[in-house]
């Protein structure tokens, strides 16, 4: 696989917020002293009741953060409950499927409550060992699950691929560098478990979607602990934010709260240090994988503009690069509502992506594979996206 040539000299970024260059102010010791106590952090097999527990703990917190800022953030939880409702035929099919027999379900990777990956097992190997895709969703940093991966997970499977979707922390379990961490080890473990379920360990490729796609370019650049960027044939992101500050002026003027945005990334300094596009200008060598950067040229909620942006940093560094923009295309248009309509175009790039950067036969996309035509009416998708705050 070819990799980058120029040597530079590299102090990794903290990885926890202990090692966050920000002073150590009273607030942030009081909030560690929260986020390492209790239920956030310590339990390894959590029942029912403490799992209950803690959403019930994360989801006061969470609601705190936010009515310290704009009341927007009531108009936009309405609209997210409408884009529900509107879509709910689709996400109805979708979430059936996740609870199919063709998911493992909340495997262990780490020791912490949100450690756990999901595995889409492929269907009509071509080979003796099946090629990995390894999906990052996404969440604002804040609603991020697993599950947001079952559309792409389905599509991919469906086709000879075998997809790992790991989970990780959100705010406010821990800020940014908890997210990066968690999701490096993730990375490692599907990496290294793999070939236990039939994937190639030789030819695994990266996707992130928007926060995911977001974290995934932040270890990338910062150096990954757990495993090596040459264990990747690719990486694929999507719809992400590579410029911190540029998003966060968007979500503050959708009612997302200062301190929420303080808790995640810290002050200016640290969106700086959290910025994939930012990192990459200031870089002298770094070894990358090949990489695919795709954008909606209607998402509102991190600019194409920002993938244009990284992916120029990143040729200056002498990255294999490419982008691709999708014509008024929204932030989530293509992990939900184009697969709804049956519109698969993200899918097929991905797969055609995987089959350039892979050794091996990969099966051609095919429009007409079972599961994956329309799931909701278009005229329900449309109403969707236009109460989608996102």
């Amino acid at each position: 696989m070819p990799t980058q040539q120029r040597p530079r000299s590299r102090t990794p970024p903290p990885t926890d917020r202990t090692k966050s260059p920000l002073p150590p102010t009273p607030t942030r010791q009081a909030r560690r002293l929260w986020l390492t106590s209790s239920l956030t952090q310590s339990f390894k097999t959590p029942s029912r009741w403490e799992q209950t527990i803690l959403v019930v703990k994360m989801a006061v917190r969470l609601t705190w953060m936010t009515v310290r800022g704009s009341p927007l953030w009531v108009v936009n939880f309405i609209r997210l409950i409408l884009y529900a409702l509107f879509c709910a035929p689709a996400l109805a099919r979708s979430i059936r499927y996740y609870f199919s027999g063709a998911v493992d379900r909340s495997l262990r990777y780490g020791p912490k409550v949100r450690h756990t990956a999901d595995v889409y097992r492929p269907i009509a190997i071509r080979g003796e060992k099946a090629p990995t895709v390894i999906f990052v969703s996404g969440g604002a940093w804040v609603i991020g699950y697993k599950a947001w991966a079952s559309l792409t997970g389905r599509a991919l499977a469906a086709h000879g691929v075998l997809v790992f979707a790991p989970d990780y922390r959100n705010c406010p379990q821990c800020d940014v560098h908890g997210m990066a961490s968690d999701v490096d080890l993730s990375i490692g473990w599907c990496l290294e478990k793999c070939e236990e379920y039939g994937g190639d360990r030789d030819n695994v490729v990266l996707v992130g979607q928007s926060a995911g796609a977001h974290l995934c370019a932040l270890v990338l650049l910062r150096g990954p602990v757990h495993w090596r960027p040459t264990d990747l044939r690719g990486f694929v992101g999507i719809s992400g934010p590579y410029h911190v500050p540029a998003t966060a002026a968007h979500w503050r003027a959708r009612g997302f709260g200062q301190a929420m945005l303080d808790f995640i990334f810290g002050d200016e300094a640290g969106m700086l240090l959290a910025s994939p596009s930012y990192l990459a200008a200031r870089a002298e060598e770094v070894e990358l994988p090949p990489m695919l950067l795709l954008h909606g040229t209607a998402d509102k909620s991190a600019t194409a503009q920002s993938t244009l942006d990284f992916a120029a940093a990143l040729e200056d560094l002498g990255v294999d690069v490419h982008t691709k923009l999708y014509e008024g295309w929204t932030h989530t248009d293509p992990i939900l509502e184009r697969p709804f309509a049956g519109d698969q175009r993200l899918h097929r790039d991905l797969l055609e992506a995987v089959s350039k950067w892979c050794d091996g036969p990969v099966a051609p996309f095919a429009d007409d594979t079972p599961g994956l035509g329309r799931l909701c009416p278009q005229v329900l998708i449309e109403l969707g996206r236009r109460c989608m705050p996102f």
